[in-house]
């Protein structure tokens, strides 16, 4: 096991501010080797899933489109790997997110194929919070499809 640093705690809090400015690329050239990783706090006290989610966040925010997509992509296979689907719910909602971001040619579908399986793991495994920011996102792309 290898000490890391503060993956977790860093992505999610930059990507907050929604600043892509505030972020060097340093910062996800730093933690790149560890993508493939698993995040476990402490002595197994909590399970963060796969570093590469948070990667995806990072590169997200800084609008690097194509290496938040491959970040996300591994974050699935990982957590997947782990049979975890609260992370995998978790890992769908913000590749939906940076997809309806992104705008691309077929985001907004794919982002859609993403949430659905999201929304019901969210619902079945009682994660309000996630539930509600799939049907955000859902909304959001069915206006955008109008």
């Amino acid at each position: 096991m290898r000490r890391v640093g503060r993956i977790p705690g860093r992505s999610p809090c930059k990507s907050a501010l929604a600043d892509p400015d505030l972020h060097g690329s340093a910062s996800a050239a730093e933690h790149a080797p560890y993508a493939r990783r698993v995040i476990v706090v402490a002595p197994a006290c909590a399970c963060c899933g796969a570093a590469a989610h948070f990667l995806g966040t990072l590169a997200a925010t800084m609008q690097r489109w194509d290496e938040a997509a491959g970040r996300f992509e591994e974050a699935l296979v990982v957590n997947e790997r782990l049979g975890a689907p609260p992370l995998i719910a978790r890992t769908q909602l913000s590749y939906a997110r940076m997809l309806l971001d992104r705008r691309g040619a077929g985001d907004r579908e794919r982002a859609t194929a993403l949430l659905a399986p999201a929304l019901e793991s969210a619902e079945t495994l009682g994660m309000p919070v996630v539930a509600s920011d799939c049907r955000e996102l859902l909304a959001r792309a069915a206006l955008a499809e109008a």
